[in-house]
């Protein structure tokens, strides 16, 4: 009979410890949850943060800048037209030397940045500051022929254009 009462007990403790084991277990699981769920809110902050700005403030690289006015003035004019991604693409992959499979990705990106602004003009005054900043006297010059090559893709340059060009110009040359 003791035997049995000693067999008892010691299940009754190793029960025991199992269920403060699990106990603790859950306690445990529970703080990682709350760690979890500070960073989830720090990074939610950020990425709020990230994409509460302008697009065109999130530009990186200069050549997302140049993309992004190619394609602001190939949609002054209404929708982009097979010509005018080829000029881009030409531009992309000839005189900035990107990828193929790359140049579609970065021109895809710069219809994202350029997509809220209508005005051509506004892209240029958004962008031409950092490209000034970023890039040398040829680079700029690169940019302002590829800009040319691509509102000049579908014959003549429209006025709008003409107009967003010029201000380019005189904004990368101050």
């Amino acid at each position: 009979m003791s035997i049995i009462m000693g067999l008892l007990a010691a299940a009754g403790v190793v029960i025991g410890l199992l269920w403060r084991l699990e106990v603790a277990a859950r306690a445990s699981r529970e703080v990682i949850g709350v760690a979890d769920d500070a960073r989830g809110m720090f990074r939610r902050w950020r990425w709020q943060k990230k994409f509460a700005a302008d697009r065109l403030s999130l530009m990186e690289d200069p050549r997302e800048g140049a993309a992004a006015l190619m394609v602001a003035l190939a949609q002054s004019d209404g929708p982009m037209t097979g010509r005018e991604h080829e000029a881009m693409t030409t531009a992309l992959t000839g005189v900035m030397e990107i990828p193929a499979g790359k140049s579609e990705e970065m021109i895809a990106h710069a219809r994202w940045m350029a997509g809220e602004h209508i005005d051509a003009s506004e892209v240029v005054r958004r962008i031409a500051p950092k490209l000034r900043e970023a890039c040398t006297r040829e680079q700029l010059a690169d940019i302002v022929a590829m800009v040319e090559s691509v509102a000049g893709a579908e014959g003549e340059i429209g006025l709008a254009e003409r107009d967003a060009i010029e201000r380019l110009k005189r904004a990368l040359k101050a």
